[in-house]
Order: structure tokens, then sequence, then C-alpha cells
């Protein structure tokens, strides 16, 4: 098999749905280390950056500014007929662990028509108070035309500093993953602490490889 046919054969594995739900495909769709979507002020008042598109409903990164203490950014359903077709979203902050994403999952810290991050003006902001900062942000959403839910997780960048000038607010969504099906769908979203997380499979592979090295060390010491 040639690279070409792998990649085809990989395209169409992603693109298979795992299962079905009450009649509704579930998938699974992630993007780590894509292109960023970033939405930065540049003298304007707001701004807003393409991401992806979940159950048919586009994501975006976007930052708005009103005053030195009142601005906002975060992830955002596009406003329109994506925002039509959607029902009232979900948004969970940040966390030092994993937890568990979906529709039904209680701990979420707002529910709205659609956006979701940081507000300079909030203390309760979701992705922290400080000028800066990184991590994942949780959402949950449904598709009311189609009844296709959607559980998900970015990992964002942003910068809220620099005020209204030429390199003004920033927040960068970095990568993303998201599964689709019905009202059960879930996801994890990593924890934010990167000490003392416990590793994942690729990680107990690794541990068990270095275990399987310094034991076969020993025996030649030996």
């Amino acid at each position: 098999m040639t690279s070409t046919d792998r990649l085809k054969t990989y395209a169409a594995l992603a693109a298979a749905p795992c299962a079905a739900l009450g009649g509704i495909a579930v998938e699974a769709h992630a993007a780590p280390g894509q292109v960023p979507a970033t939405a930065q002020l540049n003298n304007a008042t707001v701004a807003t950056s393409s991401a992806f598109t979940a159950a048919d409903i586009q994501f975006q990164a976007f930052v708005l500014y009103s005053s030195v203490s009142s601005s906002s950014g975060g992830l955002q359903i596009k406003l329109g007929a994506n925002r039509a077709k959607a029902g009232n979203m979900k948004f969970w902050g940040v966390e030092t662990g994993s937890q568990t994403i979906s529709f039904n999952a209680t701990g979420f810290d707002k529910s709205n028509t659609g956006f979701g991050g940081w507000n300079n003006s909030n203390s309760t902001s979701m992705v922290g108070t400080g000028p800066s900062g990184s991590g994942y942000l949780g959402f949950a959403v449904e598709n009311t035309n189609t009844g296709t839910y959607v559980a998900g997780w970015v990992n964002f960048t942003y910068d809220r500093s620099l005020g209204n000038g030429a390199n003004g607010n920033f927040f960068t969504i970095n990568s993303w993953a998201f599964n689709t099906g019905d009202v059960t769908t879930s996801i994890t979203m990593p924890g934010t602490a990167a000490s003392g997380a416990v590793p994942g499979v690729g990680g107990l592979a690794g541990l068990a490889m270095g275990a399987a090295g310094l034991r076969r060390k020993r025996q030649r010491v030996a």
C-alpha cells in the first residue's frame, strides 16, 4: 500500500461513524496542530475568525472591545443562520483536572445563545482573570434543526493586556476536538495542569518501554 493509499484509508476511517445512538451517527473529530484561528483587534471594536464546523454549526474565535475595563473574547457561534439553528450553548471553564463534557453534564459555568470565554469586567471569567493565559474551554450545544448534539473542547491562548491598539486583544483557538451524536454524546476535556497528570495510552507505552530498557540494561550489567 502506497503512502497516498494509506492517507485515503485513514481519512475514510476518520470520517466513518463510530456508532449510532438514537438514529444519529456518532462521530469524533479532532484537529491537533491545525493552523490556529486567531481573532485579534486591529483598531476595531470586534474581530472574529472562523475555526471549525460541528453539526453544521459554524464556530469562531472572537474578541470584543468596549472600553479598557470592559472587553471580552472566546469561542462563539457565528451570528446569523448559525445562531438561529442552535439551542442554548453550555460552557465549561479552565479546571486543573480533566472532566467530561456533555449537554447533560453538571458544573458548566455559563449557558447562553452561543458565546463564552473571558470578560475582564467579570471576576469569574471562565478562562482566568489575568491579562493573558491559555488552557481549555469545553462546550456543548444542539442543532435544533437536526437534533444533533455536539460536545467538545478548544485549546486556547488569549491576551487582553494591550487594549484597543494596532496589536490589541486577541483570542486564539490553537486546536479543538468534538463528538457529535444524540443527547448522551460526551467527550473528555484534558486538564490544564501538566505536572502530576495521569499518562495516556502513549505515555503508558513510553513508561513501559523505559522500564523494559532498564531491565535489559540491568541484565547486561549482571
